[in-house]
């Protein structure tokens, strides 16, 4: 660009402002495909170089959620009016209408309003519930509760006073079920079944949370219902038949391929609760749970389930020389451990995931190229879980669809 004597022995360089420039298509112009507008934040990358300012005006729950689903980071003030107001909308409205004729004192008058803490409560759990239920709901309100509350007097397959309606219950299962998905890519062919009928890679929440929804029908719903959701899986894993790798046949429908799911599942559940929960078990109670839960393998077509902690223990050392992680396995290991989460809560399923990973055995996890950090783990690991899932729990609140098994059950409180 030619420079312009602008003085005595001074030049200088036109400057254009934005209305000055335009973009066209020329030999430079890029494919949006091939621009990479992510950035960095410390470890964490965000798709979406946007961060929304914390306020009123910019920022509700609403845009906050659909902010981070797009990749970037809206922060909502807790200390604006949606932690003032259970519907800060009439006001909001009120500001926008009055534009520069809002008086300084009505502002004032409107944020003199205490904040309340639950409100604060309520607006981190809707965004937990948003990405939990993979976009479907961010209000308890808009949880559907037939499944779980006729017909009366029906306890289900596990009824109120049960270890199971205890442990599941407990936000300590994300761990459980973090830990679960890790354990089973060590069998070959559960993994292979995983990596060529599943859609995990292009809708993991989706998948998480219809995985979310069988469990919570099953442990929670009316018997018809959840022998119903079972009917409905069963039927689905008759299709998941194939070669795996090693050229050996697989189908989700062979008892042992759902003997080792159910295993891990149910070993994942527990461990998780009683490292990282509020629930505390005697060593009793964690046996009936394991009992308790074998109804749910048997019927699933599993076979001799496990029906105490120690029986676990055995099942894992008959079939250890079974385990190996091959090439499929580690590219879900991969994905487990970085999937493309929401970045709003990249943070936190960095602390899920390395305490699902910090109880697992450690022949699992030098098989699968997981840290071997045990000094970490209780250190840092474990207490950093136990804070995530009190305040998941916190935030999450009481569960509608507890309750509303708790009143079809003619129960008053949960079990224990």
């Amino acid at each position: 660009m030619a420079e312009i004597e602008i003085g005595m022995g001074k030049s200088g360089r036109r400057a254009y402002a934005l209305d000055d420039v335009a973009l066209v298509p020329n030999r430079r112009t890029r494919d949006p495909e091939d621009v990479d507008l992510s950035w960095d934040i410390d470890a964490f990358r965000f798709d979406l170089p946007i961060m929304a300012a914390a306020m009123d005006s910019v920022t509700s729950p609403a845009s906050a959620a659909t902010i981070g689903a797009l990749g970037g980071v809206g922060v909502l003030a807790l200390e604006g009016l949606w932690t003032r107001y259970d519907d800060p909308e009439p006001l909001l409205a009120e500001i926008a209408a009055a534009g520069q004729a809002m008086t300084t004192v009505r502002l004032q008058e409107m944020y003199a309003e205490p904040i309340k803490p639950e409100l604060i409560r309520d607006r981190i759990g809707a965004s937990v519930r948003n990405v939990l239920s993979g976009g479907h709901s961010s209000s308890p309100d808009e949880v559907d509760l037939a499944p779980f509350s006729e017909p009366p007097g029906d306890p289900g397959l596990f009824g109120p006073d049960s270890v199971a309606w205890q442990v599941h219950a407990d936000p300590a299962m994300l761990i459980g079920g973090i830990r679960s998905l890790l354990m089973q890519t060590t069998h070959p062919l559960a993994m292979a079944g995983v990596a060529e009928h599943s859609n995990y890679r292009s809708d993991p929440w989706g998948r998480l949370h219809r995985t979310a929804q069988y469990v919570t029908i099953t442990s929670y719903g009316g018997t018809a219902q959840a022998q119903r959701a079972i009917r409905n899986v069963k039927a689905i894993h008759k299709r998941v038949k194939g070669v795996a790798p090693d050229g050996r046949p697989y189908s989700a429908s062979d008892p042992d391929l759902v003997t080792w799911v159910h295993v891990t599942e149910v070993d994942s559940f527990l461990t998780s609760v009683q490292r990282f929960g509020t629930t505390q078990l005697s060593p009793e109670q964690a046996d009936r749970y394991v009992d308790e839960m074998a109804q749910l393998g048997l019927a699933m077509g599993a076979k001799e389930v496990p029906r105490s902690v120690a029986d676990i223990a055995a099942y894992y050392k008959s079939v250890d020389s079974q385990l190996e992680a091959g090439p499929q396995a580690r590219s879900a290991i991969r994905f487990l451990m970085w999937p493309p989460v929401p970045s709003r809560i990249r943070p936190a399923y960095a602390v899920l995931a390395a305490a699902a990973v910090s109880t697992m055995p450690m022949r699992l996890r030098k098989m699968l190229w997981l840290p071997e950090t045990p000094s970490i783990d209780k250190a840092l690991v474990v207490p950093a879980g136990e804070l995530c899932t009190a305040v998941l729990g916190w935030a999450l609140g009481p569960s509608p669809v507890v309750e509303a098994a708790l009143r079809r059950a003619g129960a008053t409180d949960a079990a224990g």
